[in-house]
Formats: C-alpha cells, sequence, structure tokens
C-alpha cells in the first residue's frame, strides 16, 4: 500500500535528479528525458514514479539498498 501514498515534491526532486543523471551519460535521449520529467512532475502517488524510472541503473541500485529505498520512495 504505500506505493499508493502520496509523492511530495522532495520525492519528485530526487526522480528528477536520477532522469537528468541518466540524461547526461546517455542512457536517455532529450525526447525520452521529456516525456519522463513530464510524468515525474505530474505524479501524485509514489507508483506514478516507477515508469519514469524503473529501467534506469540509479534506481534499480537505490531499491536494492534497504535503507536508501526506504529514505527515498519505497
Amino acid at each position: 500500500m504505500r506505493s499508493q501514498l502520496r509523492v511530495g515534491d522532495g520525492a519528485r526532486d530526487l526522480a528528477v535528479g536520477v532522469l537528468q543523471r541518466a540524461f547526461a551519460k546517455g542512457q536517455l535521449t532529450r525526447h525520452e528525458l521529456d516525456e519522463r520529467l513530464s510524468l515525474v512532475l505530474a505524479a501524485r502517488i509514489r507508483n506514478d514514479l516507477r515508469p519514469a524510472l524503473e529501467d534506469l541503473e540509479e534506481y534499480q541500485l537505490v531499491r536494492s539498498d534497504p535503507k536508501m529505498w526506504r529514505y527515498w520512495l519505497d
């Protein structure tokens, strides 16, 4: 049920950072970045963030660390 909790500006900011770093590493095109930023900025619940992030390495690393995950998005 935690995935249904409302998302706040802090989580959106973290997600934007993940996307910007992925773009800087060449993992996303400009078009993909723009699409995903729109999803993140429109997110209302935590689960809304997943489609924009789930295939990115940094997001998967955060998910694999229980301390970071609790802090970040779980």
